[in-house]
Formats: C-alpha cells, sequence, structure tokens
C-alpha cells in the first residue's frame, strides 16, 4: 500500500503527497500576534488561511471558505498539496506581495497513529519559524503549527496473517452464522417478510400534494399513470406556480400580456424532458414559437454612454484593440477609469468565457454524474473568489465582468451553481455535437403550457388551501400525516374556516423557503434538513411589463431581443412575437435579479401609492435614455404597467437558486 509523504522543498515551502483513496483534513494555528497566513494549493483551489492581530494561540480561519479547516475528500488520482507560510506586520501593504514576506523555515515530523482510528492513518505536523534566530519581541521555532491529518479508506496493512486483511468480511459472516445458529431458524426459512398492505381505512387515503405549480402538476401526471389516488392543495387562486402569463386588459388583443415568470426555453440536453413533456406527451408542440435572445440593434447603455450591440462588438470586443466606449478604462485621459488596459482589449465577455471553459469541458469530457461530481470540486467558490484567486483577475476586472455580463452582487453566489446555468443558457454538449441552439416561447404565454397540464390531470387542485402544519399521526403508528388547511385566503366567505385533512403521504412542491413557513415540528426531520430549510438562499427577481399604445421600438428596428444598461432597469426584453399586424406593445421594462431587484422591489407597494409612482417615474426615465427618446413621447404611449417581486410573494419567497452547495442538504419532499 503506498502511504501519503510530506517532504521540505526548502524555505517555509512544503509538498504532501497524497494516493489515491486517501482524505486529508489540515489545520493551522498561529502563535503570534502579528498578521500571519499559511496558503494551501492544489490543482484548481487555492486557500488562505490567516490570523487576526493581537491574537496569539489561535486557530487561523480559511479566508476563501470561512472555516477553520480544510477537508479534501480521497480521490480516485493521486494529488499534489503545497503548502507555502508567510508574516507581516502591515497586511495592507503586503496583500499584493505575499512573496516578499515569506517566513524563514520549516520542520516536519511524523505523529503516530490514534488508537480510536481504525483505518490506516498519517498525522504530520509543519513547524513553521518565521525569522532567522530568535530576536526579541518575535520568531520563535514554532510561530505556526499546520497539522494534516490524513485516513485511508482501508483499514492498516495486517502484519500477523494473510486472513488479517477480510477480517471485516469474515466478522460479518461469522455474525450471521451466529444469528442463524442461536435462533433456531432453518436457513432456508431467513427469507424476506411478505410486503406491508396497509388496513383498508389507510389504504383508502389519498397522498396529499402540496402546491399546484409545474412540480405539483407533473406530480399529479405521475400518480395518475400509477393509478394512485390524490388531492392538490394550492394556497393561491391560480395553478401554474412561476408559469405566470399576466394580461393586460386596458388593450385588447392576441400578444397583449409578460410573462412573469418562466418565459424562455433553451432546446439543450437539460431541457430535454422538458421538450419531451410538451411535445410527447401533451400534444401542445404546434405552440412553440422561436424566442428571439439576441438582437445586434439592441443597446448598451452604462457609464451615461449609448451604443447598438453590433457596434460594440466591432469596436469593444474584437480581442485586438478597444474604443473604450463606456470609458471604464485606466488611460491618460480617463482618470475615473478602473480596468486595466490589457483587460479592456480581451473584452469582458471573452474573459469570462475563458474562465468557464474549463469546467463546462466537464460536460463534453465525461457523462453526466462524472462531470458534475468534478464539478464540485470547486464548489467552495463563489464567482468571484474563482476569477480572483484561480484566474488571478484584478478586483476591478471581476466587477467591470459582473457588471457587464451579470447582475449587482451575482458573482458573489456559487459559482458551480453558475456553471450549471450556463449550460443551461448555452449547452455545449450540444455545440460539440454541431447543433445550433433553439430557443422557443409558448404562443400565448407560458401558461399554456400549466394550462395543458391541468387538463391532462384526472383531480384538479383544490384553490384557497394554504397548508399551515404538518404531523405525523400517532394513532395510525406514524403511517399517516395530518395537515392544517387555512381557507381564510378564499374569496367565497362562507369557506373562511380552518380544517384538518388526513392523508396517506405529503409530496411537498413547495419552494424550501415557504416551506420553512409551515410548521413542521411535529414531523421528523434530521438536522441537516432543518438547516437546508433556514439556510437555502434563493435569489431575488422582479419584472416590470407595460403596456404602450404602439411597439415603438419596432420604429428603432428592434424585433426581440435585449438591451442592458447599469441604470436601475437593469435589462429591457422586447417581445419575440410580432411584428406585422398581430403585434404586441408589451415591453418588460425592467427584467431584474440580486441587489438591483431588491431595491426596485422595496417601491411595489401597491397601485397608486407614491412608491410605484416613483417606481414607474424611474423606470420610463431608463427607458427614454436606454433608447435616447423624448420621455414625454413614451408618456404619450403609456397604458398601463404591472409590477412583481418574486420575493415579495408569500406563495415563493424568492425566484430561483443559486448556490448547489447549500442545495445538496435540502430535505426530500417526500414526507
Amino acid at each position: 500500500m503506498v502511504r501519503p509523504t510530506c517532504t521540505m522543498a526548502g524555505g517555509p515551502v512544503a509538498k504532501l503527497e497524497v494516493p489515491p483513496k486517501w482524505s486529508t483534513k489540515i489545520t493551522v494555528v498561529s502563535r503570534q500576534v502579528y498578521y500571519q497566513i499559511a496558503r494551501v494549493t492544489y490543482p484548481g483551489k487555492s486557500h488562505y488561511f490567516m490570523s487576526g492581530w493581537g491574537q496569539a494561540s489561535e486557530t487561523m480561519v480559511d479566508v476563501t471558505i470561512r472555516s477553520d479547516n480544510i477537508t479534501i475528500t480521497s480521490q480516485s488520482i493521486p494529488l499534489t498539496v503545497d503548502f507555502t507560510f508567510f508574516h507581516t506586520k502591515d497586511l495592507a501593504r503586503s496583500r499584493k506581495t505575499f512573496d516578499n514576506w515569506l517566513s524563514h523555515k520549516l520542520t516536519i515530523t511524523t505523529q503516530s497513529q490514534p488508537a480510536e482510528v481504525s483505518n490506516d492513518c498519517v498525522i504530520f505536523s509543519l513547524a513553521v519559524q518565521d525569522v532567522p534566530g530568535q530576536p526579541p519581541g518575535g520568531g520563535q521555532v514554532e510561530d505556526i503549527v499546520a497539522t494534516i491529518v490524513l485516513v485511508s479508506d482501508e483499514a492498516p496493512p495486517a502484519e500477523e496473517t494473510p486472513l488479517a486483511s477480510n477480517a471485516t468480511f469474515e466478522g460479518a459472516r461469522q455474525s450471521v452464522d451466529n444469528f442463524q445458529a442461536n435462533s433456531g431458524i432453518p436457513e432456508e426459512d431467513l427469507t424476506p417478510g411478505p410486503a406491508y398492505i396497509p388496513p383498508p381505512h389507510l389504504a383508502a387515503l389519498p397522498v396529499g400534494i402540496i402546491g399546484a405549480g409545474a412540480a405539483g402538476l407533473y406530480t399529479a401526471m405521475i400518480l395518475d399513470s400509477l393509478g394512485i389516488k390524490y388531492e392538490i392543495l394550492e394556497a393561491s387562486g391560480r395553478h401554474g406556480g412561476r408559469l405566470y402569463t399576466y394580461q393586460f386588459t386596458k388593450q385588447q388583443g392576441p400578444y397583449q400580456y409578460y410573462d412573469v415568470g418562466a418565459m424562455r426555453y433553451p432546446d439543450v440536453i437539460f431541457m430535454k424532458r422538458t421538450f419531451d413533456l410538451v411535445r410527447n406527451k401533451l400534444k401542445i408542440g404546434h405552440k412553440l414559437i422561436p424566442y428571439i435572445g439576441a438582437n445586434d440593434k439592441s443597446f448598451l447603455h452604462f457609464n451615461g454612454r449609448r451604443v447598438t450591440k453590433a457596434a460594440y462588438k466591432l469596436s469593444d470586443q474584437g480581442g485586438i484593440s478597444t474604443a473604450d466606449t463606456f470609458r471604464v478604462g485606466i488611460t491618460a485621459n480617463n482618470r475615473g477609469g478602473y480596468v486595466p488596459e490589457q483587460y479592456l482589449v480581451q473584452g469582458h465577455e471573452a474573459l469570462f468565457a475563458q474562465a468557464l471553459a474549463p469546467l463546462r469541458q466537464y460536460f463534453v469530457d465525461l457523462p453526466f454524474p462524472e462531470a458534475f461530481q468534478k464539478l464540485m470540486i470547486h464548489d467552495a467558490y463563489t464567482v468571484r473568489d474563482y476569477l480572483a484567486m484561480h484566474w488571478k483577475y484584478p478586483n476591478a476586472v471581476v466587477r467591470w465582468i459582473e457588471t457587464m455580463e451579470w447582475r449587482t452582487a451575482m458573482f458573489d453566489a456559487s459559482l458551480t451553481e453558475t456553471v450549471l446555468a450556463s449550460l443551461v443558457f448555452s449547452d455545449p454538449r450540444s455545440r460539440s455535437e454541431g447543433k445550433d441552439i433553439n430557443w422557443f416561447c409558448f404562443d400565448g404565454g407560458s401558461c399554456v403550457l400549466s394550462d395543458a397540464m391541468l387538463n391532462a390531470i384526472l383531480t384538479k387542485p383544490k384553490y384557497h388551501q394554504r397548508v399551515t402544519s404538518i404531523k405525523d399521526v400517532a394513532e395510525d403508528s406514524n403511517q399517516t400525516l395530518s395537515v392544517v388547511i387555512d381557507r381564510s385566503g378564499d374569496p367565497n366567505l362562507s369557506n373562511n374556516t380552518e380544517t384538518t385533512k388526513k392523508y396517506s403521504n405529503i409530496i411537498s412542491t413547495l419552494p424550501l423557503s415557504v416551506l420553512r413557513t409551515v410548521d413542521l415540528d411535529d414531523v421528523y426531520l434530521s438536522t441537516s434538513q432543518r438547516a437546508a430549510l433556514r439556510e437555502l438562499l434563493y435569489t431575488p427577481s422582479i419584472k416590470v411589463g407595460i403596456q404602450f399604445k404602439s411597439a415603438w421600438w419596432e420604429q428603432l428596428d428592434i424585433i426581440g431581443g435585449q438591451s442592458y444598461t447599469d441604470r436601475p432597469v437593469r435589462v429591457i426584453v422586447y417581445p419575440s412575437y410580432g411584428p406585422g399586424p398581430r403585434k404586441s406593445n408589451v415591453l418588460i421594462a425592467s427584467y431584474n435579479g440580486m441587489q438591483d431587484s431588491q431595491r426596485l422591489g422595496a417601491l411595489m407597494r401597491g397601485r397608486g401609492t407614491s412608491e410605484e409612482k416613483t417606481l414607474l417615474n424611474l423606470i420610463m426615465k431608463d427607458l427614454a435614455a436606454v433608447h435616447n427618446l423624448p420621455i414625454d413621447n413614451l408618456w404619450k404611449e403609456y397604458i398601463d404597467y404591472h409590477p412583481w417581486d418574486w420575493y415579495g410573494d408569500s406563495n415563493t419567497l424568492g425566484e430561483h437558486i443559486p448556490d448547489i452547495s447549500r442545495y445538496r442538504l435540502t430535505l426530500e419532499c417526500m414526507f
């Protein structure tokens, strides 16, 4: 058996060689009151343990993952881990020049295996001396101590007999033999028992499905196919959940709507089951129409300057030179710039694509499960950490890429979720097969899909049925569950009561942010499951649709696509249906997420309120600026508006999940 080794590589540098099937845990302790740094690197990862000022003998914290230890799970291939140690009394001056503050040297010792650890175990201790000798006020043999614990997936090598390596298997077999011998039961009778058959009064109970969104309706379709009875409890007065199409009524027409929720569907591998549902199971493929996601005649408006996308591609994104259209570069004539010229020439789009490309390539080279596991090696990174630490982009460049490519503060979200989201929008597996990615929307809005699902199921949802509590039923030996249903939202006042119903099982399709508001005290959930309910992050998102008298943007040759800006509206989405006699006069005047959406969402206080008047005026002003039109002309075209904040909706409490690491803690939806 190959065992780990740890060697000195000169000065305060050590190299750890980890064989396959060994897991590693690293902790670092500071013994001095000044700043100390331990850098730990291995393929695809860089970690920085740092100490605070003025506190000796403290466990240092890895600032990249906010933890006092690093755990590296066992790998199928050998792994090399490098350790480098630094110290400084002026952290601000040292941030960009750590190599000038290297510690002096280190020593390595090997500790004996703890008796309580049954598998093979190796422990290395790295004792670091910051400065030569022992000058007054600092510098001793153990200024920093790093402890490395490595545990094999296997037991220690056997020494007594060749059979010792089979000890675990032999012990298990002996236990079975002893049970058989002592029980008096013939071996041929030791077979699985009969399947459980519930008593008739329990077998008659239906399954309870909570939520009539896409997941709830799809669950009902599955149960129909299995012949299982169910009831669907929906808190609101409509079905569809985030498949929500708002129809304007002040001016009638076939396309006077916008999709408040899901609005576009790429025909990629990730969406295979969705298109199978649409085309084969529901037979509504004819309702799909092309979605126009890109339009070179739409606008980019940043830093008070405006240009078409077509012109910007030629002047700023060519990769050879740049016109610095938005005046963000550091030049002699632009004192307010912040982006170094060498990055400016490459372009934000190319820089971002370059960074994600190796991670996206996993899904081209490997089957999805293996690619996903390889991607999860990078799960500790936010997008911002990954760009700064792995690709060494300066902070100013990361801010610039985020401004142009994403939403404010979105780079603080999970790197792994960002990569997975990019597969949905541009799946490299499809492109590697030479296929163009076609995008679709529904003729009539995404409600076409939820309506078709509703028509397909045998048992229709019960509306205004908000579940407030789920409990195990003790008198049924916890084989059933009861729910408390609040019907106070029913417009029929005679139904405004609270009732209790019993089900054989509960399938919750609620967002976990909403399930958190349900009383689950009398249902068993593990500590991790309860933590998931509390910790899982759903991002905020808003949309504001505005109905105009005409599709005035078509006079600017804009049909479909989106304009982007750093103004509060951030993204403007043009309808993909029309032009012609059946035009849509409805514009998504603002499509926003993360911090940008929170600020506009705070103004959504109800029609006629001063806050919403401020919101509408702000959006109209931004539309005028982005399109270089007199704002009075836009007000003359204005008919009506409809704002929606998904975080402010009590039935969703957020839009989607950007943090895949927390998603892995999610509880199972079947109670």
